[in-house]
Order: C-alpha cells, then structure tokens, then sequence
C-alpha cells in the first residue's frame, strides 16, 4: 500500500498450525518463530532491491544514460 511518493507498505500475513501436536508448538516456541521471521524479513528485503533495481532501470530509461 502506497504511503507517500517514496515509500510503500508490504503487508504479508499467513496461519501457521504447528505439526506434532505438543512438541510441535515447543519446537515452534522456541525455534521455528525465529526462522519465520528470518524468512519474511529477507523476502521483504528481496522484494525491495528487485523494486528498486525496477525503478532505477525506468529513471535511467527515462532519461537516456
């Protein structure tokens, strides 16, 4: 979602149910979070330079150099 001419919110949202019932939710506690948010952090940031590089090809298209 645009929030002013430079920037733009990503929102990513999803549900999770732990697999091994007990030890799942004790695995996921205090492992898994961590490599979910590790994971959507570089995806964010993947996305970012792929925009970026996107947009810095069109300005240079633009203005010819």
């Amino acid at each position: 979602a645009p929030v002013d001419n430079m920037v733009t919110r990503l929102t990513v949202s999803g549900m999770y149910e732990p697999p091994l019932g007990r030890l799942g939710k004790g695995l996921n506690e205090t492992v898994m979070q961590g490599v979910a948010d590790t994971t959507v952090k570089e995806l964010a940031e993947a996305i970012a330079k792929r925009l970026d590089a996107a947009v810095s090809a069109q300005a240079k298209k633009q203005t010819g150099t």
